[in-house]
């Protein structure tokens, strides 16, 4: 499927992505209470053991900044 334009492409180009993981590691166990689960239901069906959460002190901009 073709998308229609109103105006003609200007060539742009995406040059490089980032990324960036805070460095606060929150388990599984951290967050069941919260939303009434538990770790082995997360991992069955999501795969998820941790993610990262920013600190209290860790901005978008930093984070982006970092990336």
């Amino acid at each position: 499927m073709k998308i229609k334009t109103p105006i003609a492409p200007r060539n742009s180009r995406i040059m490089s992505v980032g990324a960036y993981r805070p460095s606060r590691v929150v388990p599984n166990s951290e967050i069941v209470d919260a939303i009434e689960s538990s770790d082995e239901w997360i991992q069955q069906r999501t795969g998820i053991k941790t993610r990262h959460f920013a600190s209290a002190d860790e901005s978008l901009i930093d984070m982006a900044f970092a990336a």
